[in-house]
């Protein structure tokens, strides 16, 4: 696990309350990068939510959570990946 400063929207106690609201979420982290990111069905399209994150420590950790998030999202079938991003990028 990381030690990143990260947002209460990316927290294990966040994560928690998702599962529990019955939501799939997806937890990743490395030394440079952290994120938990939900699984989001809507009407007209399904997204994987990543609020508040991926927070990361420069901008190669930003292109590589991106790239493992559109990986998780093309596994699911899902439509796009939408990030709001923490750190020095």
């Amino acid at each position: 696990m990381t030690n990143l400063d990260v947002h209460f929207l990316q927290s294990e106690a966040w994560r928690r309350f998702q599962a529990e609201l019955g939501r799939e979420t997806i937890d990743k982290d490395n030394n440079i990068w952290q994120y938990m990111a939900i699984v989001e069905h809507g009407k007209l399209a399904n997204r994987l939510y990543c609020p508040y994150g991926p927070t990361v420590v420069d901008k190669v950790g930003l292109q590589e959570a991106i790239q493992d998030l559109a990986v998780e999202a093309k596994t699911r079938h899902l439509d796009f990946v939408r990030i709001e991003p923490i750190g020095d990028v």
